[in-house]
């Protein structure tokens, strides 16, 4: 021990010595570029984390996403420990469909957030990831912000990318090479997300991703595959019946994280492809095999070979002219085929409402159907659920395919159709009527849903409510939500009866109108479409129910 001791001590002593031996020379200054790689090497000891989801809303008359995006990054900034930083982005956006002239944007929205470390985990094997925050989203529509609650589950394996950087520099002048190095496979995660700001109260269900970047040859976990077999997400025919001698495409859709094998039964290997042509001889069920090294799936699907159409009961009736009398009721197995118009006539002895429904059996076909007048003159169109109010005197309804709509066979449909005529029960007052005009007008509560209502044809029901205070009036028409035939057109008017709002088609047939109104008496009238001018030109008739509130 003391001689170890010993030892340092004379070590010490001697390097002074050595120094004076050389003349008392100085060490050389350091080189600045080892000294700026060194640096740098110390301040990029960087790891990031990020996992992403994209989410889409599609249900009838609203399409959109939503996309949630989280970076956590972990550096080091000289000595010190490491810091951690996770920031959150979102974006949304959504857009009604079925408005009438184009696309109207519901919303779109985006936000980014610096969040605490305690809002987002990601496990080290990147099985799994968790965000649980809230984040205010700036809606560039209404120039408004809406905070909202992010609540987001990855779940499955991620991938591990590794970066390795090199850099050289000096002060004054940086110079730097790097080299990149990336070994990772793209890998699939399924989360869910509610956002109950924007009226989507379900939860969205949708894929993403997660990836592990590490900088300055920092080593990270391995992404490991999901061991699975193939999932066959989608597989259809269209269409599903066919008349011998004709053909069908069959489509898939198939998710696998390995290559996959795909064969389908009496057609061979299809593997590379989404979707085949077939044309089999009779009733056929084609089954689907998806494999992989971990395993297989398969699904089926049925194709139809039915006998062709031959001329039904009502044949010859190719012209008004020669029209079929109608017994009021339901027609059975009427067929169309290629170039073929079917027309029907029909007395009424007094004024009635007509109900009359078209439907198609398969093979599947688009037919055309409009009612005419004793005059020829179209009267409604597109007949498939129509309610029609009718003075006594003779009808015709004709019959046709796509894209027909001159009525002069000029078509390629062949298939099996129904048609329904019937006379409707007499609809009675509701209890607000009469309130066909703004002077009979009824008051109606706020947030108190009206009783059923009715609309029959020239019929306009007007309504009366008042404001206290400034605020955001929501006017909504719920009809063919609820199995009515109405297609409603609601308008909201001043004191002064100067229109504020109009709306023909929200969702479905119903109306809605939101608008912020100061306070005031106010008119809403509800009419049926196409009266834009709420004096009663239609021939609607049907049930609704309206509700009017106020939000803050």
């Amino acid at each position: 021990m003391h001689r170890h001791r010993l030892r340092i001590r004379l070590a010490s002593l001697l390097a002074p010595l050595a120094l004076v031996l050389a003349g008392c020379a100085t060490p050389p200054p350091p080189d600045p570029v080892a000294t700026a790689v060194e640096s740098l090497a110390e301040q990029s000891r960087s790891t990031y984390r990020v996992a992403a989801a994209s989410f889409s809303l599609d249900e009838h008359c609203r399409n959109g996403s939503v996309d949630v995006y989280v970076d956590e990054s972990s550096y080091r900034s000289g000595p010190g420990g490491p810091q951690r930083t996770t920031l959150v982005g979102v974006w949304a956006y959504v857009v009604d469909t079925c408005s009438v002239s184009e696309w109207d944007v519901l919303f779109s929205a985006s936000g980014w957030r610096t969040v605490p470390a305690r809002d987002f985990h990601m496990t080290s094997n990147l099985g799994s990831a968790r965000l649980t925050t809230s984040i205010d989203l700036h809606d560039w529509t209404a120039d408004a912000t809406y905070p909202i609650d992010v609540d987001v589950d990855w779940v499955g394996v991620g991938d591990a990318w590794k970066t390795r950087d090199r850099h050289h520099g000096s002060y004054g002048e940086t110079k730097y090479r790097s080299h990149s190095s990336a070994s990772g496979r793209s890998a699939e995660a399924f989360a869910s997300l509610p956002l109950t700001a924007f009226g989507i109260s379900e939860s969205l269900h949708g894929s993403g991703w997660m990836v592990t970047s590490t900088g300055s040859s920092i080593e990270t976990e391995s992404g490991r595959k999901r061991r699975s077999p193939p999932q066959i997400d989608y597989l259809a025919a269209y269409p599903n019946a066919i008349f011998p001698g004709g053909s069908a495409q069959i489509y898939w859709w198939v998710s696998s994280s390995d290559p996959v094998t795909l064969h389908i039964d009496g057609v061979g290997d299809v593997s590379g492809t989404d979707s085949t042509p077939v044309a089999p001889t009779e009733t056929t069920t084609y089954t689907l095999t998806a494999t992989n090294r971990w395993g297989s799936s398969s699904a089926a699907v049925t194709i139809h070979v039915v006998p062709p159409p031959e001329d039904d009961a009502f044949e010859p009736n190719e012209t008004s002219g020669v029209a079929r009398e109608l017994t009021l009721g339901v027609l059975r197995e009427l067929t169309l085929t290629t170039g073929d118009v079917d027309w029907f006539t029909f007395d009424l002895l007094e004024a009635a409402t007509v109900r009359i429904v078209l439907n198609t059996t398969y093979p599947p076909i688009q037919p055309l159907a409009t009612l005419f007048g004793d005059d020829l003159e179209p009267i409604a169109q597109d007949l498939y659920w129509n309610e029609v109010a009718l003075a006594a005197g003779r009808y015709y309804v004709a019959v046709t395919g796509y894209p027909d709509y001159e009525y002069l066979g000029h078509h390629w449909e062949t298939g099996f159709y129904t048609l329904e005529i019937s006379v409707m029960a007499p609809t009675l007052p509701d209890a607000y009527e009469p309130n066909d005009t703004p002077s009979t007008a009824r008051p109606i509560g706020l947030h108190e849903p009206s009783e059923e209502l009715t609309i029959t044809p020239q019929d306009v029901d007007w309504f009366s409510f008042t404001l206290t205070t400034a605020a955001t009036v929501v006017a909504d028409v719920d009809a063919m939500v609820l199995g009515s035939t109405l297609d409603s057109y609601l308008g909201i008017f001043d004191a002064n009866l100067v229109i504020i709002g109009v709306n023909d088609d929200h969702e479905l047939l119903d109306s809605r109108i939101e608008a912020y109104l100061v306070a005031g008496d106010y008119f809403i009238a509800v009419t049926g479409f196409p009266d834009s001018d709420f004096d009663g030109s239609h021939r609607q008739v049907g049930f609704y129910y309206l509700s009017v509130g106020v939000e803050p």
